[in-house]
């Protein structure tokens, strides 16, 4: 269905993008289901795994021989691949009312790619976005976990809901076979966005109009809630509430949501008490009485089951720390992919604190402290993240420089931005007052 029909039926027009090997598995099982509003594409640097999708979209990222194959988990390869597609990535996103993304972020591909297009809708001003972040297992490292959250910290303050899809819950203890477990964890990915996308066609027996859906999700950059559970039996009912206060996705207990979004899947013939009964728990648990809607929509194979996927907008709370932007340099004009001075390489694209930071990265900031009179040779950073750094100016001549002295120890002149990693610019960080960082005698 084009645009043209989407805008004479009614349509809010919806688009949903899968990112990486496990965004396209996402992407496949979602076209599957037919939908009939839904454009559906998946991007990825793997050509060959682009010939497995075969009823989307196909975008390649890169295209250089470098990461035909993939990225291997490097966010600079990463993060060039996805800039040289960004016309494409922009062009697919453009005019949609909905946009949802899919990914595994913790690596190079998806960790990248999506934070681009998590920046690129942000900047279409698509009216609802929203991103699934699956999470790596913890077995993985901790490199690979730390970029995940990260990323999963920068794409939230660019959509209207991201949510983490934590494989390490999804997955554990589970007695299904490693093709079904993976299938399961990306199915609620598939539900969830099928959910939306069914209440908003108006295929379901209660749907959802845009401007309520929307309306829900008015806010950019606010904590989400997810979950998602399944009941069974005579007592279905009761048992899908009381799984969803269990669910995995919750990140504690007692989340109460400002606008919430609640989606039924139940049987033929299913009885209008317990879905308000459903409804009603849900809410009550779930919400601050705030906002709600809902839709429901008939599953003709179900027997005896029903299924509650919630999701919703947090009151606002204060704000942490951002994670560096890696297209900042692109915004201002700058070459993408650039390094500093010769150094050992770092693949991690994100590093908002000290203990984020590659521990060989955080031994250099160390030492550097223990000596404060000699200024360290900028160090190389393969970082999607950092900013190139500028060989040191040259000394001057002391008779041209104010009689130098030390004000307080060098560890300690970063003030407030001591958890943040060094704003550096022609060998100098910014982030310490000048009069500080070049030992300035101010006479009053």
């Amino acid at each position: 269905m084009d645009s043209k029909s989407d805008m004479s039926a009614g349509l809010p027009k919806i688009k949903f993008l899968g990112v990486g090997g496990a965004g396209a598995n996402i992407a496949d099982a979602l076209a599957t289901l037919n939908l009939p509003n839904v454009e559906i594409a998946v991007a990825d640097t793997d050509a060959e795994r682009l010939k497995n999708s075969p009823n989307v979209v196909k975008i390649r990222l890169g295209d250089g021989e470098q990461t035909k194959f993939g990225t291997g988990g490097d966010t600079v390869l990463g993060k060039e691949a996805a800039l040289a597609s960004a016309a494409k990535l922009e062009n697919f996103a453009a005019g949609s009312d909905v946009f949802i993304t899919a990914g595994a972020v913790g690596g190079g591909t998806a960790s990248m790619a999506l934070s681009l297009m998590a920046k690129i809708s942000s900047s279409l001003e698509i009216p609802l976005t929203i991103c699934f972040c699956v999470q790596p297992l913890s077995i993985e490292g901790e490199e690979r976990r730390t970029l995940a959250a990260t990323a999963s910290r920068y794409i939230g303050r660019r959509v209207h809901a991201m949510v983490e899809l934590p494989n390490d819950a999804i997955l554990a203890r589970c007695e299904l076979s490693v093709e079904e477990a993976f299938s399961r964890a990306n199915g609620y990915a598939v539900q969830a966005a099928a959910s939306v996308a069914r209440m908003l066609s108006k295929s379901g027996i209660v749907n959802i109009d845009f401007p309520s859906l929307s309306r829900a999700f008015s806010e950019r950059g606010r904590e989400t809630l997810f979950a998602s559970a399944v009941g069974r039996g005579e007592d279905c009912a009761d048992g899908a509430l009381e799984a969803l206060r269990a669910s995995p996705f919750l990140k504690r207990q007692e989340m109460k949501a400002d606008s919430l979004f609640i989606s039924v899947r139940c049987p033929r013939g299913f009885e209008m008490n317990k879905m308000q009964r459903i409804l009603e728990g849900a809410a009550g648990e779930f919400s601050n009485g705030k906002r709600a809607v809902f839709g429901a929509v008939i599953e003709p194979e179900f027997s005896g089951e029903v299924e509650i996927t919630l999701m919703g907008q947090m009151p606002p709370k204060a704000r942490e720390r951002a994670a560096e932007d890696p297209f900042a340099e692109e915004s201002r004009g700058g070459q993408s992919g650039q390094s500093g001075q010769t150094g050992e390489k770092s693949v991690v694209a994100f590093s908002n604190s000290a203990a984020e930071r590659p521990v060989r990265v955080r031994a250099a900031e160390e030492s550097n402290r223990e000596a404060p009179s000699v200024r360290p040779r900028a160090a190389e950073s393969r970082s999607a993240f950092s900013q190139s750094a500028a060989k040191p100016p040259e000394s001057q001549n002391d008779d041209a420089k104010q009689r130098e002295f030390k004000f307080v120890e060098k560890s300690q002149q970063r003030g407030f931005f001591e958890d943040t990693p060094p704003n550096m610019r022609n060998g100098e960080d910014l982030d310490v007052p000048t009069f500080m960082r070049r030992c300035m005698k101010i006479n009053l």
